[in-house]
């Protein structure tokens, strides 16, 4: 079965105004148009002869989907998008599959709707992402090691950080639960990774935890001392200059 795919446009506030209007030979409308879906989310459907690909799908799984991806997933199980990036994007954080499932469950026994603002899991899967840069692409995954991120405050110097400091120091343990004492700049991998994880856990907490007023004099005071004195051999100068970028992009 064949035919034209009418495709959604996600109009977020980071998307450029020119490069999916061009890929698809529209007049530009002067809004950001940040992502291209093509597929069947129920968020956001494709429209085939001028119906939902997720409905039509549904009446007719095996025609649309063929026997394997049909009996194994019941939908078509990823969407495609194109990205049209002009400035970055906020931090993205994606569930496990169980997560997925259970956050979802949840929140639909609650009955929030599935584009209300509160709403957290929008469909029941988790995220597993590939990506295909056409253009120049900077991106961060996942989070720096801890002897790495006490060498990088270390070099920052801010006193407002301490704390996080405190918290990171507590997951570098030896295998006996010593404390593993670092050479800033030549920090050492330890035996056991689960207290360092823990220590992960806490530090996000206290970040994600303070007041928007405590986080804004934090921002305020990292990015000083981020731009202030970048030593000419320092490991961390480019995520250091990404502070200004990011603070200009997001206040």
């Amino acid at each position: 079965m064949s035919g034209r795919l009418v495709c959604a446009i996600q109009r977020y506030a980071w998307g450029d105004r020119l490069v999916i209007p061009e890929l698809l030979g529209e007049p530009a409308d002067g809004e950001p148009q940040a992502e291209l879906w093509m597929g069947a989310h129920p968020m956001a459907p494709s429209l085939l002869y001028g119906r939902p690909l997720d409905a039509l799908i549904a009446e007719a799984p095996l025609d649309f989907l063929g026997p394997d991806v049909a009996d194994r997933f019941g939908q078509l199980p990823l969407l495609f998008k194109v990205l049209a990036v002009a400035h970055p994007l906020s931090i993205q954080v994606h569930p496990s599959i169980d997560q997925a499932r259970d956050g979802f469950s949840r929140e639909d026994s609650l009955g929030i709707a599935l584009d209300a603002p509160e709403r957290i899991y929008r469909d029941p899967n988790h995220k597993p992402e590939l990506v295909c840069a056409l253009t120049r692409f900077e991106a961060k995954c996942g989070l720096r090691p801890v002897p790495e991120t006490l060498a990088l405050l270390e070099e920052l110097r801010c006193s407002a950080l301490d704390p996080l400091r405190d918290i990171l120091l507590g997951g570098v343990t030896s295998a006996g639960g010593d404390r593993v004492e670092l050479s800033p700049m030549q920090p050492r991998l330890i035996e056991r990774p689960e207290p360092q994880e823990a220590a992960l856990a806490q530090a996000l907490n206290w970040l994600l935890d303070l007041e928007a007023g405590e986080a804004a004099a934090l921002t305020d005071e990292v990015v000083r001392a981020a731009l202030s004195d970048i030593p000419a051999s320092s490991p961390f100068a480019t995520d250091r200059r990404a502070c200004a970028a990011l603070q200009e992009a997001h206040p």
